[in-house]
């Protein structure tokens, strides 16, 4: 009866030593998933710190690229205008319906890709001679 019950008290402590390693794994498990997050944390915040100034920097270039644009703007308008003017002219006197032109060829070109696509699919639903033929002689 003692070696019976000697055998059973060490089951026990392994039990309960392999509860402890459980227990242990968890614990050492739960450390690391919290230290991997705080991690993460702190590179995400600190990139979006990163990102944050270089945003800053940008904002702050494109506000004197305007504000350089502004005064310089006042000459160049007139430029502007005039260029845009004399486009206008030149494009209504020597190119009569060039957009109208454009947008026929455009729905030519568009109209004989559809059909190139529409041919191939019919097509691709035919069958071929060779299989037609081999069907009738069996």
């Amino acid at each position: 009866m003692e070696l019976a019950m000697a055998t059973k008290r060490p089951d026990k402590k392994n039990s309960d030593g392999e509860k402890t390693e459980k227990l242990d794994k968890e614990k050492e498990e739960e450390i690391f998933q919290k230290g991997f997050e705080q991690g993460l944390r702190a590179q995400v915040s600190k990139t979006l710190l990163e990102l944050r100034e270089q945003q800053k920097e940008l904002t702050d270039n494109v506000e004197l690229l305007l504000e350089e644009e502004e005064q310089e703007g006042s000459s160049e308008r007139d430029n502007g205008t005039f260029i845009s003017s004399m486009y206008e002219t030149i494009t209504a006197r020597f190119l009569p319906g060039w957009r109208r032109k454009q947008h026929i060829w455009r729905l030519v070109v568009t109209g004989i890709i559809c059909m190139a696509a529409l041919l191939s699919v019919i097509y691709a639903f035919l069958p071929s001679r060779r299989g037609v033929v081999e069907e009738n002689m069996t």
